[in-house]
């Protein structure tokens, strides 16, 4: 009874402690206690023939499975150390020998050796398993997150390359249109030309030639414009910032829309309010 009410409130109170948090200090406290109750039990009751010093074994296990190979070591040392005072007892249980004491010692003190060897073999085996395991879950999620990464970057290059063609597509556009404004003005006045110089009228004739030249001339500014564009956006050149005027820009603009024979109806200012 005496025995069973210790263990009772040993392990109720390493119930507590192992809530509060304290696992490693409560499974030290678990296996001190039950190897100091055995012990004493055994002391009182038969030493080394009692069976409450064959339970010693089992707290050996416990110290391995919890604290680890060290422990058990510990334990069976402790173990085989306290059942060597007991033999010191000159005086025997009744109706047993020394031969049979000593005996009983040395099959039990094997029985622990062995225990905690094979337990200790067995734990390092698990625990070398589990750094292992450990370390490849490691290398799996560092190989996932480069993954996730990866898919990221690919991701967004895809973005960007979608952006890049859609850029493309509006510039190609735009210089299409550009390209095409100079050609229809050259067109536009060749065949004014063509129908002045059937007139005679040599002033009109300069006036077509004058216009076919400025047309000439935008083209070509427009392909060394292009030229330069390429030239910036493969980083052979830097781009020089200047000042834009605005109202001259639009200004040239409206000029030349004006002079292109197939113009549109001038708009006047009360329409564009």
């Amino acid at each position: 009874y005496t025995f069973c009410g210790a263990v009772g409130v040993l392990a109720t109170v390493l119930l507590v402690a192992t809530r509060r948090g304290h696992v490693r200090a409560s499974a030290r406290a678990l296996v001190a206690g039950v190897w100091l109750v055995l012990v004493s039990g055994a002391a009182v009751s038969g030493g080394v023939l009692a069976a409450a010093f064959s339970g010693l074994l089992v707290v050996v296990l416990f110290a391995g499975v919890l604290l680890g190979p060290g422990s058990a070591l510990f334990t069976a040392a402790l173990s085989i150390a306290a059942g060597a005072l007991m033999l010191v007892d000159p005086q025997p249980p009744p109706g047993t020998t020394e031969n049979v004491r000593h005996q009983a010692f040395l099959a039990s003190t094997v029985y622990i050796i062995v225990a905690a060897i094979l337990l200790s073999a067995v734990m390092r085996a698990m625990r070398g398993a589990l750094a292992r395991a450990r370390e490849e879950a490691r290398i799996r999620r560092a190989a996932l997150i480069e993954l996730h990464a990866a898919q990221s970057r690919r991701d967004e290059l895809i973005r960007q390359l979608e952006a890049k063609n859609a850029e493309l597509e509006g510039f190609t556009y735009t210089v299409s249109h550009d390209l095409r404004s100079p050609l229809v003005t050259v067109k536009g006045f060749v065949a004014h030309l063509a129908t002045d110089l059937q007139a005679g009228d040599a002033v009109r004739a300069h006036g077509d030639l004058a216009r076919i030249q400025a047309a000439a001339d935008k083209m070509d500014r427009l392909l060394r414009d292009l030229l330069e564009l390429s030239r910036l956006e493969a980083g052979s050149s830097e781009a020089e910032r200047e000042p834009v005027d605005v109202a001259g820009l639009l200004a040239l603009m409206r000029k030349e829309v004006l002079a292109r024979p197939d113009r549109p109806a001038p708009v006047q200012n009360d329409q564009l309010t």
